[in-house]
């Protein structure tokens, strides 16, 4: 099984600004990276094994965990923060699939909305929406999926994300 602290492709294990920490393992900086640096590290293709895929609407869709994401920022970044801006709980219409007419349809669908702020400090501030929705019986924490939708979206605005 892969190291899951090691979510790039070739990044740089021991560089002249780092040196490896006690049991050779995690490079630990002992000094800041430019902005160019992080900007590179941010935008460099995720492992095959990081990916992972589900069925939504009858169709596989890729995406990255947010483990991978929050990976990405703490070995790319000098740091980084995350804060939630604004929250909500509200109905929406969307469009989902029906799978007895075998097609998609508007429904109101509750959801509960988080914009998040996502700052590297070399590099700016963006903000993102998330969604998580509400199914019946899910169990699922609402403001932690949201927060985390925000997150990797916010992180896709620093091109954190899946390459073609």
């Amino acid at each position: 099984m892969a190291d899951p602290r090691d979510t790039l492709v070739d990044f740089p294990r021991v560089a002249e600004t780092e040196k490896a920490d006690v049991e050779g393992r995690t490079p630990a900086r002992t000094a800041a990276r430019c902005a160019a640096e992080i900007q590179q590290l941010l935008s460099r293709p995720f492992r095959p094994d990081v990916i992972r895929s589900r069925k939504i609407a009858g169709r596989q869709i890729q995406y990255l965990p947010t483990a991978a994401v929050r990976e990405r920022l703490n070995r790319a970044t000098n740091t980084w923060s995350f804060r939630i801006v604004d929250r909500r709980f509200e109905a929406l219409m969307l469009s989902r699939w029906n799978e007895e007419l075998r097609k998609s349809e508007y429904r109101e669908v509750q959801v509960y909305t988080v914009v998040g702020e996502l700052e590297i400090p070399e590099l700016g501030v963006r903000q993102a929406i998330g969604l998580q929705e509400m199914d019946e019986g899910s169990g699922a924490d609402l403001l932690q999926g949201a927060a985390s939708d925000a997150l990797k979206k916010a992180a896709r605005l620093f091109d954190v994300e899946l390459r073609d």
